[in-house]
């Protein structure tokens, strides 16, 4: 398989500069600054059997008229306070796909790199991610006619994102209203200089999920239990990073959790 995409965004993105943020903000582009970008990409798939498959994929992708926006307020009102820039992505997917009679799994796998820039600097995507591997296998440990159980696990690992903390950190001014700048002498407060693109990155990401399910017909519809451990190794995977005390402090969000889910159906 071989293809070419020429794509056309009238949308710009908005947090292009708040890493912090995962989730992105979207805006009408504005006057003639239209975002476009031409993909090539080459992919090959095997049937080895009536089971199993393989798959190959590559891609390169070029973008053009990305901006950079640091102050909404401004840009909106008058168009000021952005950056025009460019991008590019390549990258290359696999991933192998098991059906049985009672076992099922796939496994995939992308080797990617993903660049933004902007005047003379080069830095990667915020959803930049060079490996990242899913697998997810399932087995059907009780399979009659109105009873199926079955139980399954998923692993995830990826690349840390990248991300930025304070490089500088400056006295704070107090406040003016107050005879000596300041509400008590032993709080003096500071303030963290954050550069404006990414420094470090995150940790890798590492997740395994286990689940065990039940399905049972009844007369009148379906009755489906589901038991779940996230998370099962404990894994501290980062969300953000934060400063305390002067150290470095990450904020974990999904310990191991454990959940129960019940579903009727009619």
């Amino acid at each position: 398989m071989l293809a070419y995409d020429r794509m056309f965004q009238p949308i710009h993105t908005v947090n292009e500069m708040d890493y912090n943020s995962k989730t992105d903000y979207w805006i009408p582009f504005q006057e003639n600054i239209l975002p476009r970008s031409d993909q090539f990409s080459i992919g090959w798939k095997n049937y080895t059997n009536s089971n199993f498959s393989f798959s190959l994929e590559g891609y390169y992708k070029s973008m053009w008229n990305l901006l950079l926006i640091k102050d909404l307020e401004y840009y909106l009102d008058s168009h000021t306070d952005y950056e025009q820039g460019k991008g590019s992505s390549a990258g290359m997917e696999l991933m192998a796909e098991y059906s049985g009679n009672r076992i099922s799994a796939w496994a995939s796998y992308t080797l990617s790199k993903s660049r933004r820039s902007f005047g003379s600097k080069t830095y990667p995507f915020k959803y930049d991610t060079p490996h990242d591997l899913s697998v997810f296998a399932g087995y059907i440990v009780r399979k009659k006619p109105k009873n199926r159980h079955t139980f399954s696990i998923q692993l995830q690992y990826n690349t840390g994102y990248p991300y930025y903390v304070p490089e500088i950190t400056y006295p704070g001014m107090g406040l003016p209203t107050l005879p000596s700048g300041y509400s008590e002498a032993d709080q003096i407060f500071s303030v963290d200089y954050i550069p404006q693109y990414p420094n470090i990155r995150l940790n890798d990401y590492f997740r395994l999920d286990a689940n065990y399910t039940t399905e049972k017909e009844l007369k009148h519809g379906s009755l489906t239990w589901q038991f779940s451990l996230l998370n099962v190794t404990n894994r501290e995977n980062p969300y953000a990073v934060y400063r305390k005390n002067g150290k470095y402090k990450a904020f974990i969000l999904i310990p191991m959790m454990p959940s129960i889910s019940i579903k009727r159906s009619f």
